[in-house]
């Protein structure tokens, strides 16, 4: 679940990358997250709270003006982590870092 403020985020991105190629990095998930966030603050503090499914997120780039965008990585980031509860508790909704390339036309 994005706020307006994270969607400012990525329109300000798309501005400073203007015409050329941009990477954009973030949280992604499989399943969404909104409906237990607001109950379960570790996801706020596992980065996972804001976290959109990786077609909503392309959706938000889109918003943002961008076009060409791919999935260039992503990476089980949460699956290193020394806490065994934020393994666990990512891995349910399929938590990863995700890196993606993209443009403004």
């Amino acid at each position: 679940m994005f706020s307006a403020r994270e969607l400012m985020v990525l329109n300000e991105i798309a501005t400073v990358v203007s015409s050329a190629t941009g990477i954009i990095v973030d949280i992604i998930s499989e399943t969404s997250v909104a409906a237990v966030c607001g109950i379960n603050p570790q996801l706020w503090a596992d980065c996972v709270g804001g976290a959109a499914k990786e077609e909503k997120f392309v959706g938000y780039l889109i918003d943002a003006g961008y076009v060409d965008i791919e999935l260039i990585r992503d990476d089980e980031y949460f699956s290193l982590s020394n806490s065994e509860s934020t393994r666990k508790l990512t891995a349910t909704f399929g938590a990863k870092s995700a890196v993606f390339r993209a443009r403004e036309p």
